[in-house]
């Protein structure tokens, strides 16, 4: 019998798929279950207009990320913290530098940062933004104390 498949199964294929599986196995468990909905002409082009949507966004969200990487990298970056005698009260935080970034109008939507070490210092360091699939961009976060 003609499926498709209205969530990812194990063994069988993913979500949005047109598979064909035995009598039974439909009838008793995919269906009832609603994992899968029977291979009806409606079924499979709605199926396939939501793959291609899918796609679509997909895409979408590759270009988005492509512009924030270029938009960063070789950046430098200020942040202004409390400090004593050049070391911190406290590390920097993934959000303490998000806000950094808001500030220079670089909002990372995407992106998640890969910090090294806990920053604990005033001076430069180099953080590194990854939005998966090879994409990758670095900047240079500065540290400044202030009083």
């Amino acid at each position: 019998m003609k499926i498709v498949l209205l969530e990812n199964i194990k063994n069988i294929g993913q979500k949005g798929e047109v598979k064909e599986v035995k009598n039974g196995y439909a009838m008793n468990f995919l269906i009832p279950q609603k994992k899968a909905s029977p291979a009806t002409e409606e079924n499979v082009k709605q199926a396939k207009l939501d793959q291609v949507k899918k796609k679509g966004i997909a895409q979408n969200k590759l270009e988005q990320n492509k512009t924030e990487a270029e938009k960063i990298n070789g950046q430098k970056i200020i942040l202004k913290t409390k400090t004593q005698n050049k070391k911190l009260f406290g590390a920097l935080s993934e959000s303490n530098i998000r806000e950094a970034l808001l500030d220079a109008k670089i909002n990372l939507v995407n992106g998640k940062l890969n910090i090294s070490e806990p920053i604990k210092t005033t001076g430069e360091h180099q953080i590194e933004v990854n939005w998966g699939a090879d994409l990758k961009a670095k900047f240079i976060l500065i540290v400044e104390g202030e009083k």
